[in-house]
């Protein structure tokens, strides 16, 4: 996978970043790439932190002629609780243009074990 941070700011309280993923789909599909913002707001007093993700239009992450555009959202809120973490996640993720069902099949199997 290639990766690049086009932007990032930080402060105690939020955290700003532009980044760009290339991933090889192998054979069967063509190239994913995404150019996502991803922002993240700390609240230290409440142990909570917020996380958005979305689809992010940058000068510096031209769409490539070589790869497919994906689309990609996601909201977290992450909350410590005594000892415990809790983690409330919402994706959404289209992979646009042609996937393969057995890949599909295969790639979030994959996803599904690692977590």
């Amino acid at each position: 996978m290639d990766f690049k941070i086009l932007e990032k700011t930080e402060t105690d309280k939020e955290r700003n970043i532009v980044q760009y993923a290339r991933s090889k789909m192998g054979a069967l599909a063509s190239d994913r790439e995404s150019c996502v913002r991803v922002v993240t707001k700390k609240d230290h007093a409440n142990g909570k932190a917020l996380s958005l993700i979305s689809n992010e239009d940058h000068p510096d992450c031209p769409k490539n002629t070589g790869a497919v555009r994906m689309e990609f959202f996601c909201a977290s809120e992450i909350q410590k609780k005594g000892n415990d973490v809790h983690l409330t996640e919402f994706q959404q993720m289209d992979l646009k243009g042609y996937f393969p069902t057995m890949v599909m099949n295969k790639l979030m199997a994959t996803v599904c074990l690692d977590r």
